[in-house]
């Protein structure tokens, strides 16, 4: 092979492209690039959200993402199979046990297994299955998103850091804006400490006080709060309302720690 031919073809290899989502994703042709992919956190527009147990708002991604980054990680080199299945036609669930197998550019092959889950939708009339072929496919999607996770695609989300790691990134952002300029942060929100002392300060340091308490309670305990006075993330959170929730979230942190 010439030198020209050797150009031409690393060219035409270094631009394939392939659709992740809504948009064109150069295609991983070495091993380091491979690595690198599956570390990539997952772009917020494609993080959804649903109602879980407990009414708690849970993230995730769609299955034609994930299937986007396999290909693009893994140059269309996996594939999966079902290696069990239960189907509870009195519970009406399916669980499916998938397995996913991936080979990178230096040869390795790795395989992952997980659970996928779907409820049997069944006519509300005569309680009949709607179509369980369809339902075993969401199943089936279900574990090739959580095998996948396994191999680092979405890890964030599954780990439940997307949210935090999304919601750190806009209050920094946020918070650098104008910081030499004083007259940009009025001192209008008024915050009662967990020693009960009151203090009254600009909004970015009240938001400040906010991550320090959720680091203080966990995730969980936090958003819960968040979530039942109908507010995702502290940074939505109007001044007028921030020393009510405060008070809420210092009120668990005092009973937990009394």
């Amino acid at each position: 092979m010439t030198e020209d031919s050797k150009t031409k073809s690393t060219k035409k290899t270094s631009n394939l492209m392939v659709y992740v989502g809504d948009e064109k994703t150069e295609m991983a042709t070495t091993f380091e690039k491979q690595i690198a992919m599956l570390n990539e956190t997952t772009p917020e527009k494609y993080i959804q959200k649903k109602k879980g147990r407990g009414g708690l708002l849970l993230d995730y991604v769609e299955a034609n993402y994930i299937i986007g980054r396999l290909n693009a990680t893994f140059q269309y080199n996996w594939d999966t199979e079902i290696i069990d299945k239960i189907i509870g036609r009195e519970t009406k669930q399916i669980a499916v046990l998938v397995r996913l197998k991936a080979r990178f550019l230096n040869g390795q092959e790795v395989q992952k297994d997980a659970w996928g889950g779907s409820e049997i939708k069944c006519y509300k009339g005569n309680g009949e299955i709607v179509d369980l072929a369809d339902d075993i496919k969401a199943a089936e999607s279900d574990g090739i998103k959580k095998a996948a996770s396994m191999l680092g695609i979405a890890w964030d989300v599954y780990a439940g850091l997307a949210r935090q790691i999304h919601e750190e990134g806009e209050e920094k952002a946020e918070a650098e804006k104008k910081v030499d300029d004083p007259p940009a942060y009025p001192k209008n929100v008024t915050l009662t400490k967990t020693d009960g002392t009151t203090i009254k300060m600009g909004r970015f340091e009240a938001l400040e006080y906010f991550q320090k308490i959720k680091q203080a309670l966990g995730d969980e305990e936090y958003y819960r709060t968040l979530y039942s006075n109908e507010y995702e993330k502290s940074i939505h959170i109007p001044d007028a309302d921030m020393n009510r929730i405060y008070a809420q979230l210092v009120e668990k942190f005092n009973g937990r720690n009394a």
